[in-house]
């Protein structure tokens, strides 16, 4: 929900077979859940060396689409890894943080450039006993997307910040190219844009958003130069439920759309 509202359409036909699909995902990630909640007392504690605390430094491209929009751009992230296994439960901790200079545009609201964004993924992990090739366990994302200004046509812009909360799922492949391939399964999201930002007599809005997916590749390439992490990353998020908000002193429904983003880059370990 960029510049433009997306309202609701009545018209617009789900395909039952697929909810009921999306449905059952959701069942089965919040089982996973519940096994990772129930294994944090089971594990056994591990000592690593200091050199295990890897530190790296990434640069890629983004784009971000809604039907009615899109943004893209450069990006540039700092990326942690704490590969100490914590007491007592065996846990890995990991964090990301991407900054990025996004370009907005829309056929209906018009272009803004360089818009700044900044977004952040915290997860804690840890191995299934029976295959330690698999990893699972809870992540926090926040996104924060700048939008203020005055588009090419005249539209004023706003805030937009989502938080949401992840089952993520990954696996590294046994090969001498370390392969990682990582999924993740959208617990809980919340969407808040800030219309009154925008326009007289608007109020800001807050949609949750309940269904989503990711999925990332990486590997590691060795080179004369030391290692690089090539990645591509593509994650979906589905249309959020319908609230009722006032708009240029109007009562509306008001949903966030469907939106995908794809995110390519090199990442380098400094530390």
């Amino acid at each position: 929900m960029v510049f433009v509202i997306k309202m609701v359409d009545y018209q617009f036909k789900r395909n039952a077979d697929t909810m009921t699909y999306l449905k059952r995902i959701r069942q089965m990630a919040w089982l996973w859940l519940a096994y990772f909640c129930l294994s944090l007392g089971s594990g056994h504690a591990q000592t690593a060396a200091p050199s295990d605390q890897v530190w790296r430094l990434g640069l890629g491209l983004q784009r971000y689409s809604e039907s009615l929009m899109q943004l893209q751009g450069p990006e540039i992230g700092l990326h942690w890894r704490n590969h100490t296994q914590l007491q007592p439960a065996g846990l890995q901790l990991e964090a990301d943080g991407i900054w990025g200079l996004q370009n907005y545009s829309s056929p209906v609201s018009g272009s803004l450039k360089r818009r700044p964004t900044l977004h952040t993924r915290w997860r804690v992990m840890t191995a299934v006993g029976w295959m330690p090739e698999l990893a699972y366990g809870l992540a926090l994302h926040t996104d924060y997307s700048n939008m203020r200004g005055i588009t090419s046509v005249g539209h004023g812009g706003y805030e937009r910040i989502s938080t949401q909360l992840w089952l993520p799922l990954r696996w590294t492949l046994p090969t001498a190219q370390a392969w990682e391939l990582d999924a993740g399964v959208l617990l809980w999201g919340q969407h808040v844009s800030r219309l009154s930002q925008a326009t007289a007599n608007s109020e800001d809005v807050t949609n949750t958003q309940q269904k989503g997916f990711y999925l990332q590749a990486s590997t590691a390439w060795e080179t004369s130069g030391g290692k690089l992490l090539p990645y591509v990353r593509w994650a979906w998020i589905d249309d959020s439920e319908i609230v009722s908000a006032k708009v240029s002193g109007k009562m509306k429904l008001v949903r966030e759309p469907r939106n995908s983003r794809v995110q390519v880059g090199l990442q380098w370990p400094f530390r």
